[in-house]
């Protein structure tokens, strides 16, 4: 009988003391066995390491795991990269350190892939009804359609991959913030089979503290870079009707949240760039967002921030 395939599951550390001990129990807990579990300490300020150091010594799975530690303070991209790197399982998972994962995760995981490079649980988070996945296996060209359509979350956990495919196409993670949106867009557009399945393998925790929680100019900023790259990346391959929108509505929302935090100084230099859309088939309410954001930069300052404070309301 074959020995079932090793997954690498990969946890940035920093600055997580208050969340460390309950994520890292929930993945030593597995009932899948053949896992190697990669923590990488990326020189915070508090007592992760040693309260991961102590909680895996105090558990019988504790041979799993290995600490990789940073000489300085590099980011998630880095780390995950990192433990990428060293991981030796047919497959990657990537965990965040304040999160959890449920006690059959990658048990699930694993008997929902067939040849898929990629297999997506679901998400439950606290305080927030459950939106789980539909369940699809989608290939070729339908893939990033789906990207398009926003079935495929941009998070980079809760995501089974299998390693060859990561490394053959050079699918690290930028060092910059939202990284994960990039990333996740690229691993969608090189991706000839995933699998979304509707089972809740993910308990995702909101944190006050959370060093992304809290949007800025520079957040901002690095959202318009990741959209800007996608953009140009699609119009090498043809831009369809589900595409506009999704750059639509990600440019709008980007505006709304910039036009909270940037004065209008700044964000008048903000440039939405998009074709026309003569010939393109989308919603009205993409429509109306389209010649929005084609306004005089004033106009959109004005109803962008009225927009977002009625949301807020």
């Amino acid at each position: 009988m074959n020995e079932p395939p090793l997954v690498s599951l990969i946890i940035p550390i920093y600055n997580v003391e208050l969340y460390i001990e309950k994520c890292l129990l929930s993945v030593l807990n597995q009932t899948y066995q053949n896992i190697e579990i990669i923590l990488v300490d990326d020189c915070g300020q508090d007592n992760s390491l040693a309260i991961a150091k102590q909680t895996a010594k105090n558990h019988p799975n504790g041979y799993k795991v290995t600490i990789l530690e940073q000489e300085y303070n590099q980011g998630p991209s880095v780390a995950r990269n990192r433990g990428t790197e060293y991981a030796s399982g047919k497959y990657i998972y990537f965990l965040d350190s304040d999160d959890e994962i449920t006690i059959d995760c990658i048990e699930i995981l694993i008997s929902s892939c067939d040849s898929d490079e990629i297999v997506i649980g679901s998400f439950s988070s606290e305080g927030k009804e459950n939106q789980p996945n539909e369940k699809k296996r989608y290939l070729g060209k339908d893939i990033l359609d789906a990207f398009f359509q926003e079935k495929i979350n941009l998070y980079a956990c809760n995501k089974l991959l299998l390693k060859n495919f990561i490394i053959s196409n050079n699918l690290y993670f930028p060092k910059m913030l939202h990284e994960d949106f990039i990333w996740t867009y690229r691993i969608i557009a090189h991706a000839s089979s995933i699998n979304l399945i509707p089972d809740i393998t993910y308990k995702y925790t909101l944190r006050n503290d959370s060093r992304t929680g809290a949007m800025s100019s520079k957040n901002i900023y690095a959202l318009i870079e990741s959209i800007d790259y996608i953009e140009k990346d699609i119009s090498k391959k043809g831009i369809n009707n589900h595409a506009i929108m999704y750059i639509i509505n990600t440019w709008w929302s980007i505006k709304s949240q910039a036009s909270k935090v940037l004065a209008y100084t700044d964000f008048k230099e903000l440039q939405f760039k998009n074709e026309k859309l003569s010939g393109k088939k989308i919603s009205r309410n993409s429509r109306i967002k389209y010649y929005i954001l084609k306004s005089s930069a004033k106009i959109q300052y004005i109803l962008l921030r009225l927009y977002y404070e009625l949301k807020k309301g």
